[in-house]
């Protein structure tokens, strides 16, 4: 049996009793200098990093779906037996959104296709962009065609969403005419008043009236006949996709980066010394009474042999 003498003992425990009293102190120390609110926390080794959200930000609310969605279920502003023809007396502008999907390499005819419908009802392409897998078409209908035209533009391919939507520009048309009526009856008066002019500066004064007035008077002829063309013909967008072609993966060689192994081997470090520090700690108060037991202890066993 293994007998370790007494000094040994007492020379062993009280190295561990200085070294406890150490940690305490420096722990001490270093709390005094640097407050517990200024102290980062540590991560411990291989933690995946925590995600937190900014204190007064708002998660992105999605915005609702309208039209057709996946496979073209109704769900626009009007419904498969809906009608778009304007009202009598009002003047509303009709406006469609269609977005279909096509096979690989069928890009090019499905958008002669739409282009054919829009001549064939009796309107027009207004602009046309075509891409290897994808194209986009601005055409445009008669009102009157415009259900006509959806349908058959959905034909064309697999639906992905369709849109409708309608303003009512009457009160604004309405608001233009006023105007220039008004405008046209200071035109008439001016044009009497230059009659009745009979010198050169009258003359001229009045002209630059006059010719002011003509202005706004053909500015607002052309916001009508905007505004009436485009109640008149309804503007379709249609966008149509195919699958992209699959492109051969790039080999990508591993890279070696040690780094991150390392800074791995010094947190795992760092947490053996944090749990060594915590188990010393917590079994201090046990040493510090088993100590003098122990030493009673040898004290009276002493005693007894020596008897």
């Amino acid at each position: 049996m293994i007998r370790i003498s007494r000094k040994a003992l007492l020379i062993a425990s009280l190295m561990l009793v200085v070294l406890l009293i150490g940690v305490f102190l420096g722990g001490f120390v270093a709390y005094l200098l640097y407050p517990a609110s200024s102290l980062q926390r540590v991560p411990r080794p291989f933690e995946a990093p925590r995600v937190t959200a900014l204190e007064g930000a708002k998660a992105p609310v999605p915005p609702p779906l309208t039209g057709y969605e996946a496979g073209g279920k109704s769900g626009g502003q009007t419904g498969e037996t809906g009608s778009w023809m304007a009202t009598p007396g009002r003047m509303v502008i009709v406006e469609g959104r269609v977005k279909i999907r096509v096979e690989r390499g069928q890009v090019e005819s499905a958008a002669e296709k739409i282009a054919s419908i829009a001549v064939n009802l009796g309107g027009y392409v207004a602009q046309m962009n075509l891409y290897e897998d994808r194209a986009y078409i601005v055409i445009k209908v008669p009102v009157e065609k415009f259900e006509d035209a959806i349908k058959m533009v959905r034909e064309v391919g697999e639906v992905v969403e369709v849109s409708t939507s309608a303003s009512d520009v009457t009160e604004e048309y309405v608001d233009l005419n006023a105007r220039l009526n008004a405008l046209r009856r200071v035109e008439e008066r001016l044009l009497s008043l230059l009659d009745k002019a009979q010198t050169v500066e009258e003359i001229l004064k009045v002209e630059d009236y006059l010719r002011n007035i003509r202005v706004e008077i053909e500015r607002i002829e052309a916001q009508l006949k905007y505004l009436e063309r485009r109640v008149e013909y309804s503007t379709i967008r249609v966008e149509i996709e195919s699958p992209p072609k699959q492109v051969k993966p790039m080999v990508v060689f591993p890279s070696f980066n040690p780094l991150p192994a390392v800074a791995a081997g010094l947190a795992a470090m760092y947490s053996v010394i944090y749990l060594l520090i915590t188990v010393i700690i917590a079994i201090l108060p046990l040493i510090a009474i088993g100590i003098p037991i122990y030493i009673l202890y040898k004290k009276r066993s002493s005693k007894k042999e020596e008897e």
